[in-house]
């Protein structure tokens, strides 16, 4: 019992004071003591290496898994995600989901029921300034739809029509055509009419001095064309009889814009105001808008006349509703949305064709009656006729011969 235990691990003591002596027995007493590696099978494990503070070893600036970081982390989104109560979808409409969906986009970057309450990794660093990837326009485009698609747009104009002097200027509505498929356009101080059907050009009026015209628009059944000058002026014009019904004022600027609603025309001008003028009464104007703070650039009634839109110089866009019995709208907006920073898409649109052909920018567009054709103004005095929405002519030759060739059920009958 007073014998030392060879075939027993040796102790942490006796293994560093075997270490530190300078005796010249000690490696053949080791060799006949188990060594380290072999009394890890019997349940000893090494001991991990105590922690020296040093310049070497610190937590990540990053953050890791564990540790949240708080300039990527959303601090008024995880009080709402962790405060509120859970709310039941089954009664929310799909029109209300995705109201909710665009509003949440717009106001957080995505989607909060997919948003996490804290962050544990930083965003991906942005490009440099002036930097210019070669691949982006490439990867950046929708994929193409695998199938094919049913319109069919040439690739050149259908006809060109060649406008002088026509002012330069895309604030301006200078060419309106009107459901009698007739083109007026106004051209300085002149306004032409060209007959789509026949060909057929003339000269409507010529107005006197510095004043010219700044604005078309025709009404939606009749004859009768509104025209705006530089002055503030609006003449009516029956161009069946190629006479002029009436002058109408009230405005300080220039008329930039005109919209008809049934006997209501709403006029917009470089000041800003809109006016709506009953053509029907001696006193027109029934209702001045003043919400612009610059020129009006655009304005159009709902083809159901329930709506005013107007869109100006100042970047703003409002949405007017009419008034209860009346064909005029009501002083005061329902919607009004700064244009320059409205990015929630509410339509997603994919590029089917692109008609080039203009030498400069394209002023205004405007379409046909029947929907077939599509006009464009251009600054390098010209005026193409696209011809958009037509049938391929391919299939239009099939359809005429899978019609003769169809057997007839008369056939034979004298």
């Amino acid at each position: 019992m007073d014998q030392e235990i060879s075939e027993c691990p040796i102790t942490l003591w006796l293994k560093k004071c075997r270490e530190a002596s300078d005796l010249s027995n000690v490696s053949k007493k080791t060799a006949s003591t188990p060594t380290l590696s072999k009394t890890k099978s019997i349940g000893i494990k090494k001991r991990p290496k105590k922690w020296q503070g040093g310049a070497s070893h610190k937590t990540p600036i990053g953050g890791d898994q564990f540790i949240p970081v708080r300039s990527t982390t959303n601090y008024e989104v995880a009080h709402y995600k962790v405060t509120r109560e859970q709310e039941a979808d089954k009664s929310t409409s799909p029109a209300q989901k995705e109201y909710r969906r665009l509003l949440s986009e717009c106001l957080f970057g995505g989607e909060i029921n997919k948003m996490k309450i804290l962050s544990f990794k930083n965003k991906a660093p942005g490009r440099p300034v002036g930097f210019a990837d070669s691949l982006i326009n490439m990867y950046s485009k929708a994929p193409a739809s695998t199938k094919s698609s049913t319109r069919y747009i040439p690739k050149n104009p259908d006809r060109i029509l060649d406008p002088p002097d026509i002012v330069d200027d895309y604030y301006l509505n200078l060419i309106d055509w009107s459901p009698n498929n007739i083109l007026a356009v106004a051209l300085n101080t002149s306004v032409y009419l060209w007959n789509a059907g026949t060909g057929a050009i003339e000269k409507l009026l010529s107005l006197e001095g510095s004043d010219f015209v700044c604005s078309l628009s025709w009404i939606q059944e009749g004859d009768c064309l509104a025209v705006g000058t530089s002055m503030g002026v609006i003449q009516l014009w029956d161009c069946s009889e190629r006479r002029r019904l009436r002058i109408m004022g009230g405005h300080s600027a220039s008329v930039t814009s005109l919209s008809w609603n049934s006997y209501i025309l709403s006029s917009g001008s470089a000041s800003g105001r809109i006016i709506h003028h009953d053509v029907r009464q001696r006193d027109h104007r029934v209702a001045v808008l003043s919400s612009h703070t610059q020129e009006v650039c655009g304005l159009k009634w709902s083809p159901d006349g329930r709506y005013l839109a107007s869109g100006g110089n100042d970047n703003m866009l409002y949405i007017w509703p009419v008034v209860a019995g009346q064909a005029f709208s009501q002083p005061q907006p329902l919607h009004s949305l700064r244009t320059d920073f409205l990015t929630t898409p509410a339509i997603i649109l994919s590029q089917v064709a692109e008609l080039t052909g203009h030498k400069k920018w394209v002023l205004q567009l405007a379409l046909c009656p029947d929907g077939s054709t599509v006009l464009s103004a251009g600054a390098d005095e010209t005026l193409r006729l696209w011809k958009c929405f037509v049938l391929d002519p391919a299939k239009k030759k099939k359809e005429i011969r899978d019609s003769k060739a169809a057997p007839s059920m008369f056939k034979g009958i004298r």
